[in-house]
């Protein structure tokens, strides 16, 4: 297994396509929202099984808030820990920078997954269009 971390300038011909499998084929996200699923400024982790993506996610920061976001696992390769392994990297990467906290809007119906990495809800679930979400942090990384 290799796990890169950089930007998304130099990971996003890499990353794109699984994202667009995972949120806008599978999941029926709008095309439209496209602005808001690419930053420029992300930091973003890649994990290969040889020479496959299996797994990706991404950290941004605005406004002193950092949010973890866009955790894509391949189809085949889901409920084998790659997610989590990516979502541990960009802890470690974050710990190292002294980022403390650390929340996600969550799709409820991945809440299951980030509980188990360690993230918590706050507040009450809520609609982003026909999407329900719930708002999670975690604080202090471990």
């Amino acid at each position: 297994m290799n796990i890169q971390i950089g930007t998304f300038a130099e990971l996003s011909a890499i990353v794109a396509p699984l994202r667009e499998a995972v949120f806008f084929e599978e999941q029926g996200i709008p095309r439209a929202a496209i602005d808001e699923w690419y930053n420029e400024n992300e930091t973003t982790c890649a994990v290969f099984k040889g020479d496959t993506l299996v797994a990706t996610t991404r950290l941004t920061e605005t406004d002193g808030v950092v949010t973890l976001g866009q955790v894509a696992t391949l189809k085949s390769q889901r409920g084998k820990g790659y997610g989590k392994i990516a979502v541990d990297a960009l802890f470690d990467f974050a710990k190292e920078r002294g980022i403390s906290e650390i929340i996600v809007h969550a799709q409820k119906q991945a809440e299951g997954f980030y509980q188990k990495v360690g993230f918590v809800a706050v507040g009450e679930p809520y609609y982003e269009g026909e999407f329900e979400l719930v708002d999670m942090r975690v604080k202090p990384i471990s």
